[in-house]
């Protein structure tokens, strides 16, 4: 078994695929190291020295076992620090075969995945478990390297290409062709009227079987058209993705793609009800020919006609760095500005998330915006600072968020850095009672008033009651507690639980901290 220890430092840890491809190190291990990885002996200990003062991450792995990890351990100077022994669960499989209702024969070629309902943020989540597998000639299908859980099998459509030659309008009204939409176990349309598959540790469950019915999905038809001609455009990717928005997250799936040119019509049928985004882009990001479109859909079995993709050149948004006065600009200068299209305040396309380096000067440009609203994250930054405003055109925007408008005086976009020194050591009234109750902290004043769009940290209290914050901007801050795997978010006196939940300002470099009173949720 592999024990990996990851140090937190600023309120950042490595990344799940860095933790799982950590090799074990031979011989000693430098104790300043970011992360540490090592085999257990015969008997499943292990031990790390590390340069104290500073909080780390314990993880373990082992093929065939349940990953376990993310305990908190605070390294003391001359303190060793003991974790209790841990138990780790055998994976397991779910299979079984997918028929029709009427006809009772097998349907090939879908994706079935398993998720499991889970609170992330105060919110409830659908997430997905393992890989998904397709059904194969007989219907069949495995899931496998499952974790013991309950779980909502999926079942949709795979990717494919499935855009059509347009036809004519009177040939779409009169074709309308029932399919297998995205459906859940045992065979029902909804994931609220889903039933739950338990999975035991180790456990292999077959003959977990599922019948399906067609029905009639949303169908689209349509042409894409731009100011150049088709030779000048050149290659166009037709592509529709689902863009389902639960919680904090975005359920995001290509449902199908096709290349084309400008000019082509096309026709697409069978689409699951939901939110999708429709975009036509060519492949010359960058040039004077770079063009795009996009249409945001909200489908249930409606059939939509003479749809046009209008293919315009995205804008080109300059930016800049703003630091503190009291850092060095090219030390801070490491970092990227990510942004990320969002529909309905979530991202809206994993695709079309745009990375740009920041120069030694501060000079950043998104080279392909287009109207509309975008989330704006800067990642790298040194130790110590973060993004603590936003501005576009001269105005002060969201804490994050940016929405980009043509007709505005000025395109520029201005990030303030500010030092990220202070902290906040939080214990929830009752002590050891308070364990595992998760802490929200909000800036002030709240920065929506959509409940699942409010910015929000969160960390949660450990054995004695206790949690931490680091790397915080000075401020204002609001924290209040709430029970374990509760979807806080949805309650509908939340508003009032966060009036009256604990204020507490912090000023740059600052340790604080605070007693907070647990929630009484309904």
């Amino acid at each position: 078994m592999r024990a990996v220890l990851t140090r937190w430092t600023n309120g950042v840890a490595a990344d799940k695929a860095t933790i799982d491809k950590a090799e074990p190190q031979s011989g000693s291990l430098d104790p300043k190291n970011p992360m540490f990885a090592m085999l257990t002996g015969v008997d499943g200990r292990y031990s790390f020295r590390v340069a104290a003062g500073v909080w780390f991450q314990l993880y373990t792995r082992i093929e065939g076992y349940v990953p376990w990890g993310g305990l908190m351990i605070r390294a003391k100077p001359g303190e060793n620090h003991k974790v209790g022994d841990t138990a780790i669960d055998q994976l397991g499989s779910i299979s079984g075969r997918i028929i029709d209702a009427e006809t009772e024969k097998p349907i090939p070629g879908l994706l079935v995945s398993a998720k499991y309902w889970a609170i992330n943020g105060g919110c409830r989540e659908l997430d997905a478990e393992g890989e998904p597998c397709l059904t194969n000639h007989d219907g069949v299908y495995k899931l496998k390297t499952l974790p013991p859980r309950d779980f909502v099998l999926e079942i949709r459509p795979a990717k494919g290409d499935h855009f059509e030659p347009a036809g004519t309008s009177q040939e779409f009204r009169d074709h309308v062709q029932p399919s297998y939409l995205r459906s859940y176990f045992p065979g029902v349309e909804h994931r609220d009227q889903a039933q739950t598959v338990t999975l035991m540790p180790g456990g292999t469950l077959d003959h977990v079987d599922i019948k399906l019915t067609r029905r009639r999905g949303a169908a689209l038809r349509g042409c894409i058209h731009s100011d150049l001609d088709a030779e000048a455009v050149g290659p166009v990717m037709l592509e529709l993705d689902s863009n389902e928005s639960e919680g904090l997250g975005t359920d995001f799936a290509v449902i199908s793609q096709k290349e084309g040119r400008s000019g082509d019509c096309f026709r697409l049928e069978g689409i699951s009800p939901g939110h999708y985004i429709l975009t036509a882009t060519n492949r010359k990001k960058g040039t004077e020919a770079a063009r795009i479109a996009h249409a945001f859909l909200d489908l249930e079995d409606q059939r939509i006609d003479n749809l046009l993709l209008e293919m315009r050149r995205p804008a080109s948004v300059p930016g800049k760095v703003i630091f503190p006065a009291t850092t060095q600009t090219a030390e801070a200068t490491r970092g990227q500005v990510k942004a990320y299209p969002q529909v309905l305040g979530r991202k809206a396309s994993a695709q079309e998330e745009a990375e740009v380096e920041v120069s030694s000067s501060g000079v950043f440009t998104l080279p392909a915006v287009f109207e509309g609203s975008y989330l704006i994250f800067m990642s790298g930054l040194p130790s110590g600072i973060g993004v603590s405003e936003m501005r576009y055109y001269g105005h002060r925007s969201g804490r994050n968020t940016f929405t980009f408008q043509p007709e505005a005086p000025e395109q520029h976009l201005e990030l303030v850095l500010a030092p990220a020194t202070a902290s906040l050591q939080v214990r929830v009234e009752d002590g050891a009672k308070s364990a595992g109750w998760e802490l929200a902290l909000l800036s002030e004043p709240p920065d929506s008033v959509d409940a699942a769009g409010l910015e929000a940290s969160n960390s949660f209290a450990d054995e004695e009651g206790r949690a931490s914050f680091m790397g915080l901007l000075a401020g204002k801050y609001r924290i209040a507690a709430f029970p374990p795997n509760v979807p806080w978010r949805t309650d509908p006196i939340l508003l009032r639980q966060l009036t009256s939940g604990q204020t507490v300002e912090l000023s740059e470099g600052a340790s604080v901290s605070v007693e907070v009173k647990r929630a009484s949720l309904r």
